[in-house]
């Protein structure tokens, strides 16, 4: 097996953790420890594979300074997402790039899937907090959940309305409660 084969699952895995990593403002912290195990692991993966200490700049820093140990949300998805990059450029060149297009793509049509990843993002973050902050019944929280395990196979707003559509629908809620779900 070459080398590209055996990175390719964990390039994939990436891609994977990155679109399942919600947009933060500055200063938001991830508290839970699987967040830097995972990624540190990964790149611990990638240095025996590679057989030099060069991904080692992709690690996340965990900050101790007296509270329980954390990590930036934001160096968290900036490392994520250049070891992504890096891995493409390296051994997947000739593939179309994770998140978007290549240079040559017409400018408004990159910047209209931005939009929609951007906004995709931003839904996954919206039911993140609807589940962890709200009560709700548990049809909801299940409804919720189907919707955000979906969320990476959505690639327009469209799709996105229909996912919802159905599975509303799959779980039996009327109009009324995709309401009460979806307030804000």
């Amino acid at each position: 097996m070459d080398m590209k084969e055996k990175i390719r699952p964990i390039y994939e895995e990436l891609i994977g953790y990155l679109s399942q990593t919600p947009l933060a403002k500055e200063g938001t912290y991830f508290y839970e420890s699987h967040f830097w195990t995972q990624l540190n692991n990964t790149v611990d993966e990638l240095l025996k594979l590679e057989k030099n200490d060069y991904y080692s700049k992709f690690k996340v820093t965990v900050i101790q300074d007296g509270s329980e140990p954390h990590i930036s949300v934001n160096e968290y998805r900036t490392k994520l997402n250049g070891l992504i990059m890096n891995l493409h450029a390296k051994h997947f060149k000739e593939e179309s790039t994770p998140f978007g297009g290549q240079p040559s793509t017409v400018v408004n049509q990159t910047q209209s899937q931005s939009v929609q990843i951007t906004m995709i993002l931003d839904f996954q973050s919206f039911i993140d907090k609807k589940i962890y902050t709200e009560k709700l019944e548990e049809k909801e929280k299940n409804f919720l959940e189907k919707i955000k395990s979906s969320l990476a196979t959505v690639k327009s707003i469209a799709e996105l309305l229909n996912l919802i559509m159905v599975t509303a629908q799959n779980f039996n809620l009327d109009a009324n409660s995709l309401q009460k779900i979806f307030k804000i």
